[in-house]
């Protein structure tokens, strides 16, 4: 079927590239540079009654979605970005112009999936079908291919991720899922804006990377003659900007780390990130409360979701609860129990959880502990939860508390299984700092690919003083496939990178779909 689905196209393009030699030929320019458009196809379809009294000459452009002849009238439907309108073309009105597309070169020349320009005047067909009655048309862009669902569509995910824009052809409605996205990233801003922060842009290519814990990407600078790493989070140079003199500070920007592809998970990713000087974490929750019930409100209008086999309902507030208060309730064992690698291995081949565990360059008691708590715990965190106060050997950027040197004030905003936000008080003490890289770094020796590399650079800002702030960040893909309902990261990407085509292969190799 795929064979002779591939046939028909072929055949197709040589039939359309023989219309380009005729409308040459006509001296009829098939790909022109100018267009005289005048309205969106919404704006005429808002003012439709109105153009109707005043008999407006509109002129639209768009891509034809279908076309069909009855006798002496064509008639076919229009898209642009904002909408979709019936179009009548008739014999008589068509064949009055000169030097234009007549109404035989529109019934024979032109095809579904062109680009053309119409000029005409409102009117209701007998159906109450809001039209427009041609009066002039010009070719825009001549397309060479039918489009996808002419032959049955797109079968299946490498060829909608790999060739998105047929995708939004065939389905109106992932093309308004990818406006939302980017409707919601302005709001976002708006939002950030109306708190009186500034956005700012810090270094993709970076000579050490961190401000978290991930495998970074290697490219080679020549004119430098040494490796660079695609950042895993812009906090290192924001915190920097913070102590030169910025105060409250937000990024959205591409976050790259090399790891493992899946549902959950993207190599090149959008982060949205911000630092708030002389705030606190728990202000920050109740501002990410406030954050995303304006996106909703804004934007997707909606607080319950289903999303696979679970309904998850983003109504604020959210439930708030210790890490070690999480690690008893899921557990059923307190956190002091299992505190070193030695009880820890103990407490898990007791429980018999090895099998479900995977510690392979994982040399530390923090990394195996997070192990745990993402395999047997987070998974079943559906509805968004303020996990906060983990343990300080997670994150060594966070400040430790005062009333609890063991734990750093943070929290990670967890839904469906999934690390949405990570935010804490700012470790702004640059001895503190030194010894957690100088601890970062012998497990970087002992092979733990995910520590993080001491910055010097970092420590000697941090030593001209460093006021105490709060900082954020939130995957925004995560975030968009949630309330997008995808279960999958890569929808909710326009082009999510994909494996290398193999031309010499017409197939495809769909085992290579999940990529």
């Amino acid at each position: 079927m795929e064979n002779k689905n591939e046939n028909n196209i072929h055949k197709e393009v040589d039939e359309r590239t023989l219309k380009i030699k005729t409308l040459k030929e006509n001296k009829i320019n098939p790909y022109t540079s100018v267009s005289n458009r005048s309205h969106l196809i919404q704006e005429v379809l808002e003012n439709f009654a109105l153009n109707i009294d005043k008999k407006s000459k509109i002129v639209i452009c768009g891509r034809l979605k279908s076309k069909r002849g009855h006798g002496n009238l064509i008639f076919a439907n229009l898209e642009d970005s904002s909408g979709n309108i019936q179009i009548a073309f008739s014999k008589k009105e068509m064949d009055k112009k000169t030097g234009e597309l007549n109404f035989k070169n529109i019934l024979k020349l032109i095809d579904v999936g062109d680009f053309v320009e119409i000029r005409g005047t409102c009117f209701v067909t007998k159906r109450g079908e809001n039209s427009i009655m041609a009066d002039t048309c010009r070719i825009l862009s001549k397309a060479l291919r039918p489009s996808v669902d002419k032959w049955h569509g797109l079968k299946n995910d490498d060829k909608r991720q790999r060739f998105r824009e047929l995708e939004m052809l065939s389905d109106r409605g992932v093309l308004d899922k990818y406006k939302r996205r980017f409707e919601a990233t302005k709001v976002i801003r708006e939002f950030m804006w109306s708190y009186n922060f500034i956005e700012i842009e810090t270094p993709i290519l970076q000579s050490v990377y961190g401000g978290t814990y991930a495998q970074p990407f290697i490219t080679h600078y020549n004119e430098l003659e040494q490796d660079f790493y695609l950042r895993i989070a812009p906090e290192i140079f924001m915190k920097r900007a913070i102590t030169g003199g910025f105060e409250r500070i937000f990024e959205i920007g591409k976050t790259f780390r090399n790891e493992g592809m899946g549902p959950a998970h993207l190599q090149e990713f959008t982060m949205f990130e911000f630092y708030w000087p002389y705030a606190d974490y728990n202000q920050l929750m109740d501002f990410t409360e406030k954050l995303i019930k304006t996106v909703i409100d804004k934007v997707y209008k909606k607080y319950e979701l289903q999303y696979g086999e679970n309904k998850i309902n983003f109504k604020p507030p959210f439930k708030r609860i210790s890490f070690k208060n999480l690690i008893k309730d899921y557990l059923n064992v307190s956190l002091g129990e299992i505190d070193n690698e030695e009880k820890l291995q103990n407490f898990i081949k007791n429980r018999k959880l090895d099998k479900t565990l995977d510690f392979k360059n994982k040399k530390s008691w923090a990394s195996q502990m997070d192990e745990v708590y993402k395999k047997i715990i987070r998974n079943k965190i559906i509805n968004p939860v303020f996990v906060t106060d983990y343990p300080k050997e997670f994150m060594a950027l966070a400040k430790k508390k005062d009333d609890d040197p063991k734990t750093v004030a943070t929290f990670q905003l967890v839904v469906n299984g999934w690390e949405l936000i990570k935010a804490y008080n700012e470790l702004n003490d640059p001895l503190d700092q030194r010894e957690r890289f100088e601890a970062q770094e012998r497990l970087q020796k002992e092979g733990d690919d995910e520590a993080m590399p001491y910055d010097h650079d970092f420590v000697e800002s941090m030593e001209y003083g460093m006021p105490p702030m709060a900082g954020w960040g939130m995957g925004l893909d995560r975030f968009f496939a949630l309330l997008e309902e995808e279960e999958n990261l890569r929808d909710i990407v326009l082009f999510p990178t994909m494996r290398k085509k193999d031309n010499n292969n017409n197939n495809n190799n769909n085992n290579n779909n999940n990529n």
